[in-house]
């Protein structure tokens, strides 16, 4: 069985056209689809075939030291956390995304965040938004596991909690996870602050989006997020979620990853 990953990126000029095809001669992974525009990239792409060359913090390596990396694409992480000023992202593959952007988050807040102390202050910097509970609970549980030492507060928000209880527990958290209805609800109570986010992930899109969250997405985009990087995660590329990615991402690059037998 062998990986069949396509990238496709968004370049301004020839010079950078041709650095790129240079760089991805050493993987024959990796065909690249440009398209030339007239802004500058935000991000130049580089293959990555080591955990080390990711830079990531000696804290984050040795959390996740018990988890099975090697599985990991690494190519998806580099965009996620080397990107400044950040880009969208979109990933289409049905395994081990949210290893991806799990670890690029606890990245970030391992080496430019201050632990949280105070628990009187919206302190919301990275959202992820799921379809469905059990989901949502998954992927929470295993960003605690990861950020046990990290300084790291989790805020997760789904059925089964009071309202107000979450509300309460979302002050002094750097990462909310929850499913996009009961998001919704924080954002309408006014309790994140947008102007400190800095990343919004929604995975499983083509079934958020086919559960009928749509207008629950399209609440966070009337917030002033202009600033935040855009992540989404879906199995299949439906009509729908075209739509949507193309209505909301900002010339993203795109990963396609398959397992052809």
């Amino acid at each position: 069985m062998e990986q069949v990953r396509v990238a496709v990126f968004d370049f301004a000029n020839d010079d950078q056209v041709a650095t790129i095809d240079k760089l991805c001669t050493s993987s024959h992974h990796y065909d690249l689809l440009k398209t030339k525009i007239n802004t500058k990239p935000k991000y130049l792409p580089k293959i990555i075939t080591s955990f080390n060359e990711l830079n990531l913090s000696s804290e984050l390596l040795s959390a996740l030291k018990e988890f099975e990396l090697n599985q990991v694409d690494k190519q998806v992480i580099w965009p996620l956390i080397s990107s400044d000023p950040p880009i969208d992202v979109s990933i289409q593959t049905p395994i081990l995304r949210h290893l991806c952007y799990s670890i690029a988050i606890l990245d970030k807040l391992s080496k430019n965040s201050t632990p949280s102390q105070e628990n009187t202050q919206l302190t919301i910097e990275y959202i992820v938004i799921l379809p469905v509970r059990e989901l949502a609970l998954s992927i929470s549980s295993m960003l605690n596991h990861i950020s046990q030492d990290l300084s790291v507060k989790v805020c997760t928000c789904v059925s089964g909690s009071s309202l107000t209880e979450m509300a309460r527990h979302i002050y002094g958290a750097k990462v909310l996870v929850g499913t996009a209805g009961y998001i919704s609800y924080l954002v309408n109570q006014n309790l994140i602050d947008f102007s400190k986010v800095k990343m919004i992930v929604m995975d499983f899109l083509d079934l958020t989006l086919e559960y009928g969250f749509r207008e629950d997405l399209e609440l966070l985009f009337g917030q002033n997020i202009k600033h935040c990087q855009l992540v989404v995660g879906y199995s299949k590329l439906n009509q729908e979620v075209q739509d949507f990615c193309d209505s909301y991402l900002r010339n993203p690059m795109q990963f396609v990853i398959n397992d052809n037998k």
